[in-house]
This record gives structure tokens, C-alpha cells and sequence, in this order.
């Protein structure tokens, strides 16, 4: 008999069920949901921390590319009921012969979200939470020995949303309840550098100063000038480099202003390494490789160590620097 699509989420239901009610026996897994910033204003960005970790001493395999299956975020307040509010809905049953991630006893994934809040402008306390549903393979499909399947549950993370005061409430009072999600966020940046809020806006990417490496070779290419020789050309590729001129500029402000009323913002080796780039974009090297390393030793993604690696490298590959 040929299982159609209806069938299989249908058993994956039935079998993801059996799998979480089981009484008496716990997940192999465990998982906790940190805030980075535990007090919010409202319209203010989530940075989250989930861990998952295997608390048993035998290996552990989830169906799926990851270690992460799908994930899900919840939230609630006082003795509320558990809202979702981003991810999921779960995928069903994965079909054919799908991937397995592997767990090695006592392993911790450690996994970093900044996401865009759902929680209430109403001043108060709430709880947020990461969900992991690790699908159940298909039926005729032999798992391989530690297989598991099932929901996985977070312990929640605590958030106070507070009432914005001083320069954020400035921004919150300009630009409405949800100051990061209409267009125009650089203009917070411009007016309003120390605001909590500026900090999310120079974490997301203005054209080319997306890693500190593409800004280097950006401020390279436009010290070449213009490549073309008609006049509509000229006039055309110098409007453009005047244009990224003034941005890199108004970003560097920023990061200068906003780090210095910041010290402690959770992501500041991320905002540092956008800043060494754009010193590099104006061709302080000896200043932007300080602050690279400082960056780099700091922070824990894998794809910022693989990028510092990379803007430094270039920085001598280039000639701009000679070779530590």
C-alpha cells in the first residue's frame, strides 16, 4: 500500500505523540533557552541563546541535516497560556531514507538567535522559550542504534519589558511601537546612535559593509574611481562612491557612539569586527587589525572566526599591512 503525504503526517502525529507522553521516560535530551538581554523596551530585538545537550552516556541520533530539528519559539506571560510566535508549523515525517544527526554522549550544541519580538509593549515580565520537534522517520526506514524522536521542550528564558525612556523613547515616540520593522532604519543610526535600538540596525547589512572583509574591498575598488570613459559613466560611478563614502561614514559614527553607551551589549565583538572594516574602508589598517583580533578572540561563531581569519589575511595579502 502506497502511504500518501496525509497518512504519513497523520503517523508522524500519532508517533510523535506516543513519544513525548511517555510516562516516566524522560528525552535523552536536554535544552535550556537563555535571554542575553533579560530587560527589553518594547519593539526591541531578542538575542537568545539555546542549548542542547545529551544527558546520557550513549550516543543520540535525531532525524534531520542538524542537530537543531524544527524549532519553534513560544512565549507567555504571568500565568498565561504558551503562544507561538515564530518557526514551525513541523514538517511531518521526513520521506525516504533521511539524514541523521549524531549526538556523542554528554555533546552541548550551543545555537544564537536574534529575532524580531512578538512580545507585548505592556510593561511586565515574560517567559520565552525554544521548541524542538525531532521528526519521526519513516516507517519502513531502519533507524540507526540511539535513534530518538520527539518534542523537546527549552526551559524558558525570563524578559521584563520596560517602558522606553531618554533616547529610546525618543525613537519609540518617532517611530511607533515597533521602531525597527519599518523602512528607513538608518535614520536611527543618524539622530539616534546611543539608542538601544541603533544597535540592531548595525547589526543588519547596509550594502557592502555586510563583513568587515567586503568593506575593505569596497573602499579598495572605489580608491580605483571611475572605470568608465564616457561622461554619463564618470558622473554615474562617482555619485556611487560618494554615496558609499557617506554611508561608511554615518555607520562608523554610529558604532563609535553606540558602543560607547553600550559597553556591555551582548554582540559587541560582532559590531566591533563591522567597525574594523570600516577603518579598513578608509584605509586605517593598523587600527583596523587591532581591533580585528580583539573581535575575533571574543566572539563565539564559527562563521565570524572564518571571516576575521579571512579580512585578516587580506589586510596583508593586499600589502595595506606587513606580516605579524
Amino acid at each position: 500500500m502506497k502511504l500518501t503525504a496525509p497518512m504519513l503526517l497523520a503517523c508522524a502525529t500519532i508517533s510523535t505523540a506516543l513519544s513525548v507522553g511517555a510516562a516516566g521516560t524522560p528525552p535523552p535530551l536536554r535544552c535550556s533557552t537563555a535571554a542575553l538581554r533579560t530587560q527589553v523596551v518594547p519593539g526591541e530585538k531578542l538575542i537568545l541563546r539555546n542549548v542542547v545537550r545529551n544527558a546520557t552516556g550513549s550516543t543520540v541520533m535525531v532525524a534531520g541535516e542538524d542537530q537543531w530539528g524544527v524549532r519553534q519559539v513560544r512565549s507567555r506571560g504571568s500565568g498565561g497560556t504558551w503562544r507561538a510566535w515564530w518557526g514551525w508549523p513541523p514538517e511531518g515525517t521526513p520521506s525516504g531514507d533521511p539524514p541523521f544527526a549524531e549526538f556523542k554522549p554528554g555533546e552541548e550544541v550551543r545555537g544564537l538567535q536574534i529575532l524580531e519580538s512578538d512580545l507585548p509593549s505592556v510593561p511586565g515580565t515574560y517567559e520565552v522559550r525554544l521548541v524542538i520537534d525531532y521528526p519521526r522517520w519513516p516507517d519502513f526506514t531502519k533507524p540507526p542504534a540511539g535513534a530518538w524522536a520527539g518534542i523537546l521542550e527549552c526551559t524558558p528564558a525570563e524578559i521584563e519589558v520596560v517602558e522606553p525612556t531618554g533616547v529610546d523613547k525618543e525613537v519609540f515616540d518617532t517611530r511607533g511601537p515597533y521602531p525597527l520593522s519599518a523602512g528607513g532604519t538608518i535614520t536611527i543610526v543618524e539622530k539616534y546612535p546611543t539608542s538601544i535600538y541603533a544597535g540592531y540596525v548595525l547589526l543588519g547589512s547596509f550594502s557592502f559593509e555586510v563583513t568587515p572583509s567586503s568593506a575593505l574591498l569596497r573602499g579598495e575598488d572605489n580608491r580605483r574611481g571611475p572605470a568608465s570613459e564616457s561622461a554619463v559613466g564618470i558622473a554615474q560611478r562617482a555619485h556611487e562612491i560618494e554615496r558609499d563614502d557617506r554611508l561608511a561614514r554615518v555607520l562608523l559614527s554610529g558604532l563609535e557612539a553606540f558602543l560607547g553607551a553600550h559597553p556591555d551589549f551582548p554582540l559587541r565583538s560582532r559590531l566591533e569586527a563591522k567597525r574594523a572594516g570600516l577603518l579598513a574602508y578608509f584605509e586605517r589598517y593598523d587600527e583596523a587589525r587591532a581591533l580585528a583580533k580583539k573581535a575575533l578572540a571574543e566572539e563565539e561563531n564559527p562563521m565570524w572566526h572564518e571571516e576575521g581569519r579571512r579580512f585578516l589575511d587580506l589586510l596583508v595579502e593586499k600589502g595595506y599591512l606587513k606580516p605579524e
